[in-house]
């Protein structure tokens, strides 16, 4: 049996919409399913441990965004055995994205249904002094976190996303958070002990999938199934330099900018001078002046376009 987790507000109510058309093609098909309606935020979470705990070769297949997305994540048991699906109904959809998981909801649905390319990805981890959670998509220290944290308290996501127009949200506020953000010294220590300090850090992007922020390919050569985490930090930029350089994360083209620093590593520390916002799949960490990533021990079964 399939199991769908809805967010029916998703992007203005496009979980809804993604539904519709999803339920129509099962039940003409007569594909025995059970559908699980979120009510409230982490209810996903929850659900997703209920069904993972009960059956742990569970197929759970997710209508929504990366929120949506990083909330099942977070309730999952039984990693390695359950098989993970989706319908993208988000606004950035940046693991679809990366995972070349089509947009459209009957073609995902086909996908998902034939189960012809499934993948094992890794899965992240971020910790602080109190807690720690996954993430699939992407975690953040820095500007990128503080436009995350603008998107979510920001009446122009909800506008924008009933135009369609979620991911120039992301662009919107990128801009607007520029102005604001003050960098400050990052040091970052990997496995084996390599340690690299950084001055002026605009931020530091922890990369499972290429992509983040709507479309942004922060990661061009990140691999979700490679084992190792790839770590973006961008330093001593000028502000204005640095939104000049903006435009050339949606092709990939900013890795040559001076100031971009890429390492891969399957573990690391990063401090940081002052408390800075964090992130996680696009959704808030809190501020803080340290984190630790790394990767679950286990890998899960995603199903791909």
């Amino acid at each position: 049996m399939l199991n769908f987790i809805l967010n029916p507000v998703s992007s203005s109510s496009s979980g809804e919409s993604v539904w519709a058309v999803a339920r129509r093609i099962l039940n003409q098909r007569c594909i025995d399913y059970k559908v699980h309606v979120t009510e409230y935020p982490g209810h996903a979470t929850e659900l997703a441990r209920r069904i993972s705990t009960s059956d742990p070769f569970a197929q759970i297949i997710v209508v929504g965004g990366d929120g949506s997305l990083h909330e099942v994540l977070n309730g999952l048991q039984n990693l390695n055995t359950i098989t993970l699906g989706l319908l993208p109904a988000g606004s950035g959809n940046d693991f679809a994205r990366g995972m070349g998981i089509s947009k459209n909801t009957a073609t995902a649905l086909t996908a998902i249904l034939e189960k012809k390319h499934i993948v094992a990805m890794d899965i992240g981890l971020i910790g602080t002094k109190t807690h720690s959670q996954r993430f699939c998509v992407s975690a953040g220290m820095g500007f990128d976190a503080s436009v995350c944290h603008a998107f979510e308290s920001s009446g122009i996501k909800k506008k924008l996303n009933n135009f369609k127009l979620g991911s120039l949200a992301y662009s919107l506020l990128a801009v607007q958070q520029s102005f604001t953000f003050d960098p400050c010294t990052v040091r970052v220590t990997t496995d084996g002990g390599r340690e690299f300090s950084f001055p002026k850090v605009m931020f530091a992007a922890i990369m499972n999938q290429k992509f983040e922020g709507g479309g942004c390919m922060m990661a061009p050569h990140a691999d979700p199934c490679d084992g190792v985490l790839d770590i973006f930090v961008v330093t001593g930029l000028p502000k204005p330099a640095m939104l000049a350089a903006l435009p050339l994360t949606k092709i990939g083209a900013h890795t040559k900018v001076p100031g971009a620093h890429f390492l891969k590593c399957k573990k690391a520390v990063i401090q940081s001078k002052n408390p800075l916002p964090v992130h996680l799949d696009g959704e808030s960490g809190g501020v803080q002046k340290c984190i630790s990533v790394g990767l679950e021990n286990e890998k899960l079964h995603v199903i791909t376009g």
